[in-house]
């Protein structure tokens, strides 16, 4: 949600209104940085070839069945 211009206080309150979570700012900017370090891990492994799934197959097909 934060990609979509919200910002903490208004994730937080998404979260309290339809799900009643009470999720502080705090923890939704951890998550929400945690989060983008992630994707920037991955992209850059995909863009340096290191990353060991198929590029565009889906993950239904990736078992060998």
């Amino acid at each position: 949600m934060s990609v979509k211009g919200l910002s903490t206080g208004e994730i937080s309150a998404h979260l309290a209104e339809v799900y009643d979570a009470q999720v502080s700012k705090q923890t939704i900017s951890t998550i929400t940085d945690k989060v983008l370090e992630g994707i920037a891990e991955w992209q850059n492994d995909r863009y340096l070839g290191l990353s060991s799934e198929p590029a565009g197959q889906p993950l239904e097909s990736r078992s060998g069945t």
